[in-house]
């Protein structure tokens, strides 16, 4: 699986101010899009209300999750569905709730993220995302043969192994 990269600081120190200039740079250039995740075939729609629970609350890592924001409509793209279970609140206009991983680097390191797409009687939305660290493997990174991985040229990207990028996650059966 080919990794998303980031390696500049998309925005300044202050956490409330990237906040706000990630909301407005989301509004203006994904909200409205609908990107076809590779994995699925799916059509995956950017909607405001994914945008303002993507930058809503506090993360463990809160400025890289904010840049990561840039990345969501590759990070979709190339996402592998990880599980699909139903929406734990019951909320009937909700089919189902799935969940995509995919690798994303920023700043030299390596992080999973978790996207959260909700899935309604007219299509799938967009609702959430998240980062974790994760360890590079060592050793050389062979090419992937996932078959939804993005194809690209070896010096445009790395690869990861679905494996070492779901390594230490949970699902929701083990919560």
């Amino acid at each position: 699986m080919n990794i998303t990269k980031l390696n500049d600081k998309m925005f300044g120190d202050k956490l409330w101010s990237a906040r706000k200039e990630a909301k407005q740079w989301a509004k203006a250039n994904l909200q409205g899009k609908s990107l076809t995740n590779k994995d699925t075939g799916w059509k995956i729609d950017i909607t405001g209300i994914g945008i303002d629970k993507a930058l809503s609350k506090e993360r463990l890592i809160p400025l890289k999750h904010i840049e990561a924001i840039r990345a969501i409509p590759e990070l979709i793209e190339n996402a592998a569905l990880s599980e699909t279970r139903p929406d734990r609140d019951n909320d009937p206009h909700i089919k189902n709730i799935h969940i995509f991983y995919a690798p994303l680097e920023i700043d030299g390191k390596l992080h999973s993220t978790k996207i959260t797409v909700k899935e309604f009687d007219d299509g799938n939305c967009f609702y959430d995302h998240s980062l974790t660290k994760i360890e590079k493997p060592t050793g050389s990174w062979a090419e992937d043969t996932f078959a939804g991985s993005a194809s690209r040229p070896p010096q445009q990207a790395s690869t990861i192994s679905l494996k070492d990028l779901l390594k230490n996650v949970k699902t929701s059966k083990d919560n």
